[in-house]
C-alpha cells in the first residue's frame, strides 16, 4: 500500500490532494502548523512534524506564503516569513524525510510560475520560489542513486486560494495576460502533481503549469 506524506495539506489544493489520494486507496500523511484539511477519514492521518512518520513512497510539498510589497518597501520581517514559509519549509520536509523515501520513490514540490518570471511587488515570494528550482534539481541529483526522483511543478493562477480570492476587476487583467484565457481548475493541477509523482523517467524536471505563461 502506498504512503503519501503531503505537506501543507490544509489550503484547498492540498486537502483535495489528501482526499483524491483517499478516494484511490493510498495511505495518507498530512503534515501541518495550523489548521487540518476539512475531511475525516480513518487512514488519514495528522501530524506537526516529520519525526513521526517512518517509511513512506512519496513526498508531496504545497508550503508557501505570500506577503507582497514593493522593493524599499519590504520589511525584513516579511522577507524572512516568506523565505521561511516558502523556501526553508521545503527544504525541512525533503531534509528530514529523503532517508526514509522508499527505493523508487518520488518527491514533487509545488511552487510557482512566478519563480520564473519573477512577478511585480513580490521580490521576496518570487526569490523563494525561484530557490526551489536549485532546491529540487541539487536533491534530484543526489538522491537518482537510490532511484528518487524530485521534481517541481511551477504553477500559475489556480481558481484556489490566492487565484480566487483576486478582485473581479484584477482577475479580468490576469486572465488577459494568459494564453489560454481561463485559470486552471483544482482538479487540472492534481492531474499534474499525480504526472509528477509517477513519471518513472522524469527527475530534476521543472514544469510549467500556467496556461502559457513564460
Amino acid at each position: 500500500m502506498t504512503h503519501i506524506v503531503i505537506a501543507g495539506a490544509s489550503g484547498a489544493i492540498g486537502t483535495a490532494l489528501v482526499t483524491k489520494y483517499l478516494d484511490d486507496g493510498h495511505v495518507v500523511t498530512a503534515v501541518v502548523h495550523r489548521s487540518k484539511p476539512a475531511i475525516e477519514h480513518d487512514r488519514f492521518g495528522c501530524v506537526t512534524d516529520f519525526g513521526s512518520i517512518g517509511k513512506l513512497d512519496s513526498l508531496v510539498t504545497l508550503t508557501g506564503h505570500a506577503d507582497n510589497a514593493k522593493l524599499g518597501r519590504v520589511e525584513m520581517r516579511q522577507w524572512e516569513q516568506v523565505i521561511d514559509s516558502t523556501l526553508t519549509s521545503v527544504f525541512k520536509a525533503i531534509n528530514e524525510t529523503c532517508g526514509r523515501i522508499k527505493e523508487g520513490g518520488s518527491i514533487v514540490v509545488v511552487g510557482s510560475i512566478v519563480g520564473s518570471l519573477g512577478g511585480y511587488g513580490c521580490a521576496n515570494y518570487a526569490a523563494a520560489k525561484a530557490g526551489l528550482v536549485g532546491l529540487v534539481r541539487a536533491a534530484a541529483n543526489e538522491l537518482a542513486s537510490r532511484k528518487v526522483r524530485v521534481n517541481l511543478l511551477e504553477l500559475g493562477y489556480v481558481n484556489a486560494g490566492m487565484g480566487e480570492r483576486l478582485p473581479d476587476e484584477v482577475r479580468a487583467k490576469v486572465v488577459e495576460t494568459i494564453p489560454l484565457k481561463r485559470f486552471a481548475e483544482v482538479d487540472e493541477v492534481l492531474h499534474a502533481i499525480e504526472f509528477l509523482r509517477t513519471a518513472t523517467y522524469a527527475t530534476g524536471t521543472v514544469l510549467s503549469y500556467a496556461g502559457g505563461l513564460r
